[in-house]
């Protein structure tokens, strides 16, 4: 039988199981390679968004120290005594940064005069917090969360005037972060998340 009527013959009876079972593997493999890569894109993609968003409220917590001459007071635990540690898991001190921030309620709604007050006296926008920066994108639920959706966010200020701050609790990956005695940093300014338990959380943080 010639090559051209073996090639006709094998094309009427169609794949063997073993071939179509080999197709469905080298499938298998590459949409899951690719999957991978897509993964480690997006995961990278959070991290530079998350890091851009913490510049920006380090940026604006300058900036509101520089209008007002001191740091925002979120409500609890300001002191000019140590630095001031702010846990923003803490729903009520994430609201109260987006009011000192942005002149605003997270909402997007006015300050009541005893708000505006007490966080932003001269109503300055510093920042904005758009809806991606809420946990679920959803302003009303008034809680802040990294792009990966964890809410374990910490702000610590120099409110004691010494250009160090004391961190309570550090990211888990300390490499980049130059501290000094273990847990002492030069900054002004310290945003972070720190890993959620059994969560693939990233470590991200700023200094300023």
């Amino acid at each position: 039988m010639r090559n051209q009527d073996l090639i006709a013959a094998r094309a009427r009876r169609g794949f063997t199981l073993i071939e179509l079972l080999t197709v469905i593997m080298i499938i298998g493999v590459l949409a899951s390679i690719l999957l991978g890569v897509l993964a480690l894109a997006n995961k990278r993609a959070n991290k530079a968004a998350t890091q851009s968003m913490f510049v920006q409220w380090a940026s604006a917590i300058a900036g509101y120290k520089g209008t007002y001459s001191f740091y925002p007071d979120l409500g609890t635990g300001y002191t000019a005594q140590s630095d001031t540690y702010y846990t923003l898991d803490d729903g009520e001190q994430g609201r109260n940064l987006v009011r000192a921030l942005s002149g605003k309620n997270p909402d997007g709604t006015a300050l009541t005069d005893s708000e505006r007050k007490k966080f932003n006296p001269r109503g300055r926008e510093f920042c904005t917090f758009p809806s991606e920066v809420f946990l679920d994108n959803d302003p009303k639920k008034a809680k802040l969360a990294d792009r990966f959706g964890n809410t374990r966010i910490r702000v610590v200020l120099d409110t004691d005037s010494d250009s160090m701050l004391t961190l309570k609790e550090k990211p888990e990956n300390t490499t980049d972060l130059g501290l000094v005695n273990g847990n002492k940093l030069q900054a002004k300014i310290f945003i972070c998340t720190l890993k959620a338990d059994g969560a693939d959380f990233e470590d991200i943080f700023v200094k300023n």
